[in-house]
């Protein structure tokens, strides 16, 4: 019954979004706008910034394969070979 009733509230919400966008373009296109970057990685949404050389926005994902590790005790003075 819970799932139904939270089902039953979510179609609500849609018409209500739907009924809103036909009496406000500038909502539509703002929710147009929010949609495109729903899902995506490194996006400032409606900015102005502008940068060169290596810009790094998001996550950095760096691998380090060694054949041996020494000095595992401390391992923020590890070396790797």
């Amino acid at each position: 019954m819970t799932r139904n009733q939270i089902s039953y509230a979510l179609l609500e919400l849609l018409r209500e979004i739907e009924t809103q966008e036909r009496e406000n373009p500038t909502l539509k296109q703002e929710l147009e706008a929010a949609i495109s970057i729903t899902q995506s990685k490194n996006v400032v949404a409606g900015s102005t910034i502008t940068a060169g050389g290596n810009v790094q926005i998001g996550d950095k994902h760096v691998t380090q394969n060694a054949e041996k590790i020494y000095n595992i005790d401390k391992i923020d003075n590890a070396n790797f070979s």
